[in-house]
């Protein structure tokens, strides 16, 4: 498990570092989940993840799940 602190908000700039001391550190491909948050998906995040994507892949969580859903107390399964 990887993680990094910082002060203040957490920006495109402080993520890509973020990036870089995971592949100085995984010696392996990294797939990393991430959420949908504005940096993840800015220009400089896309660039650098296409400049090392033998490296490094990322994947975006769904804002909604796939799923159909059920009421409470319904299994989703007629009998």
């Amino acid at each position: 498990m990887n993680w990094m602190v910082f002060e203040n908000n957490c920006d495109s700039k402080k993520f890509i570092e973020f990036l870089g001391r995971l592949r100085r550190q995984v010696k392996q491909k990294i797939f990393l989940i991430v959420d949908n948050h504005r940096m993840h998906h800015s220009r400089k995040v896309m660039q650098y993840v296409e400049q090392f994507k033998n490296e490094i892949e990322l994947f975006f969580a769904s804002i909604f799940p796939r799923a159909k859903s059920t009421r409470i107390g319904q299994s989703g399964c007629e009998s």
